[in-house]
């Protein structure tokens, strides 16, 4: 980010400049977008992820305490697919799953996923 100005900021200056009206989450999302993505175990099928408080404190997790740039993690959750167009971010992957709850995340990948 610019001078490290958070999205909060930033979102704040662009409207009070009148250049565009974008909220400070719109911006976190675009920030942040590679976490939102998942392969299967098999890796035979990549999606998109969608969730809400279900993955908060997994995302602070990684955002935290990931040491390299898409560094794998491993997580458990329960969720279901979504019978939804698939575009923007998502449009390059199998389909779209939303995160209902996360059960178990960590850093330590099984060897039968990596």
């Amino acid at each position: 980010m610019v001078n490290d100005w958070s999205p909060e900021q930033i979102s704040k200056r662009l409207a009070k400049l009148g250049i565009l009206k974008v909220s400070h989450e719109r911006i976190y999302q675009h920030i942040f977008a590679e976490v939102n993505t998942f392969t299967t175990c098999d890796k035979k099928q990549s999606y998109w992820a969608s969730f809400n408080w279900a993955g908060l404190e997994m995302q602070s997790f990684y955002k935290q305490n990931s040491t390299k740039p898409y560094q794998p993690m491993y997580i458990k959750f329960k969720g279901h697919l979504l019978n939804e167009k698939v575009d923007g971010f998502a449009l390059n992957y199998d389909g779209l799953i939303r995160i209902s709850a996360v059960q178990e995340y960590s850093f330590e990948v099984p060897a039968k996923c990596q």
